[in-house]
Parts: structure tokens; C-alpha cells; sequence
């Protein structure tokens, strides 16, 4: 597995460093790095992987009614399956908020199943996603340090490739059929666009 010093080297490295042998976030080079390695951490990670999405996740209603849910928590949306289609919920303020009764003030000891997208630590990530993270942040970061035309072409082949990694892990390990469910599930889901193209 990749640390998150190993990756800030290795894109380092992609502009022709030296690497370095601790992330001193004083050196702006370095914390540059660190800013872009996260934020393409997070843009990766919020697309919805099979190792970072649960499906019908319960979410307990509060006393004051509210379900707050966890920063950690990229995307969330209403299993509309496991909550017989009653709410259609959305993410705001830190709450889920429903669209149905426009509130987000839930009935007491209610359970809300939702489909979470949820962020993963950076080392803990298959090492395949490891790779292309690393390698689509060093395109950017070269992109924003060196600006040299060049430099980002040379990254974005070896990014596409490692793409494909990904997408192929993602299948294996989802066990998907024709019908695009997953091993246990035992419901169509309907053809959604924005699945098909998000890939």
C-alpha cells in the first residue's frame, strides 16, 4: 500500500524532484501537493466505487427529529426500495432534509435507509485506486507548478490506463450481472443515465 508521503514523492518526482522525507506543509511545493492529493482523493472517491458505497444504510432519527449525517459521507440518497418510496431525501446543512414533506425534521425513532458514498482514508484504498489518484494528481499538480503542455500529456496516458484499472477492479469485485446488480441484491434497477456515463 501506498503512504501519503510515498505519494506526494512520487508526484514529486513527476516534475523532476528531489523526495523528500517528511510533509512539511512550510515548504509551499509540498503543500501544494498535499492540497491537490486530497482534493483528487476526494473527486475519485465521490464517484461511488464498490468499496466505498453501502447500500441501505440505516441513518436513526434523533430527539430533536434530525439525522445528521457523517462528513465522511460523500453522497447519500434515499434507498427508495428499503423506505417503500415515502421520502426522498437530500443532503443539506449537514442533515438530511425531505423533498416529500419539506422538512427535515424526521418522526421520532425512525430509520432512513440510504445508499452512502463514504470517504475512505487514502491509505486504506485498493491499490489500484492508490495509483490512479496519485497519478491523476501529479498531472494536475505538474499542470498547476510547471504549466508545460508537455508534462501533462506524458501523465494523462499513464492516467487513462490506470482508469481502466480501476473500472476492471471495480467489476470484479462487485460481482455485477446483465442487470447491473450486485451478488445479494434481488431488485431491477432501472436503467439511470447518469450510472451508465459516470464511468
Amino acid at each position: 500500500m501506498t503512504t501519503q508521503l510515498e505519494a506526494i514523492n512520487q508526484m514529486l518526482s513527476g516534475i523532476g524532484q528531489a523526495p523528500v522525507v517528511s510533509l512539511d506543509v512550510a515548504n509551499p511545493e509540498i503543500a501544494i501537493a498535499i492540497d491537490i492529493l486530497d482534493q483528487v482523493d476526494r473527486e475519485v472517491q465521490g464517484e461511488g466505487w464498490h468499496f466505498n458505497t453501502e447500500v441501505a444504510f440505516p441513518f436513526t432519527v434523533n430527539d430533536a427529529g434530525h439525522i445528521y449525517v457523517p462528513a465522511e459521507a460523500l453522497q447519500v440518497s434515499d434507498n427508495k426500495f428499503a423506505n417503500n418510496q415515502k421520502y426522498q431525501t437530500v443532503l443539506r446543512s449537514g442533515k438530511l432534509y425531505d423533498k416529500v414533506n419539506h422538512t427535515d425534521v424526521f418522526p421520532a425513532n425512525t430509520i432512513i435507509k440510504c445508499d452512502v458514498v463514504w470517504k475512505e482514508d487514502f491509505e486504506d484504498l485498493p491499490q489500484v485506486f492508490q495509483d490512479y489518484i496519485v497519478q491523476r494528481a501529479t498531472r494536475v499538480f505538474a499542470g498547476r507548478t510547471l504549466g508545460t503542455q508537455d508534462m501533462v500529456t506524458f501523465n494523462a496516458q499513464d492516467e487513462a490506463l490506470l482508469r481502466a484499472n480501476c473500472i476492471a477492479y471495480d467489476t470484479s469485485s462487485s460481482d455485477v450481472n446483465i442487470f447491473g446488480q450486485e451478488t445479494g441484491q434481488n431488485f431491477y434497477l432501472s436503467y439511470t443515465p447518469f450510472r451508465t456515463i459516470a464511468r
